[in-house]
């Protein structure tokens, strides 16, 4: 069983924050395998979010530019939103869980004002972030609510109106 810390990120990953070569780490990981687990392409997004190295580690950047392309084979792109989804929720789902992450460790205003509007876009009228919606049709969503996500998406807001407050005007 995993035991869940900081924005649900298993317990240990905050040890692999802890680890002081983790650039290291993950140089000499092949990235292709780890994307075959399904939570680690959002944690491999989180990790200048986790403090575990930083945001402008060429590693990371490479590894993010991987994650967030056709190379991987989870990451989804359709006429509702891009992103990254995962084996246990089926073909052409997005995680919003994704988008968050990948606004929040973006330094491109572009990106991050796409990830908002697409996360304000595709809850399919409730108002809240589920745990995936599919990338055509956000209405074809899994769990109403999804805890996780609606955090993740406050805590981008958050940031975007302290860092950027210019992106949330329309």
């Amino acid at each position: 069983a995993l035991y869940y810390g900081r924005a649900g990120v298993p317990y240990f990953l905050h040890y692999l924050n802890s680890v002081r070569n983790i650039r290291s780490i993950l140089g000499s990981l092949s990235i292709r395998p780890l994307l075959s687990i399904w939570f680690t392409r959002n944690v491999l997004l989180a990790l200048p979010y986790l403090d575990a190295l930083p945001l402008n580690d060429p590693i990371y950047q490479n590894t993010r530019r991987l994650a967030l392309s056709a190379a991987n084979p989870f990451f989804y792109q359709g006429t509702a939103a891009e992103g990254i989804g995962g084996p246990h929720i089926g073909a052409d789902m997005i995680w919003p869980i994704s988008l968050a992450m990948r606004g929040l460790t973006s330094t491109d205003n572009t990106e991050i004002r796409t990830c908002v509007q697409a996360l304000k876009a595709t809850h399919a009228g409730t108002g809240y972030m589920h745990e995936s919606f599919h990338k055509d049709n956000p209405a074809k969503y899994t769990r109403a609510w999804f805890a996780w996500a609606n955090t993740l998406f406050g805590e981008l807001i958050l940031t975007v109106h302290q860092k950027h407050p210019r992106l949330l005007v329309k």
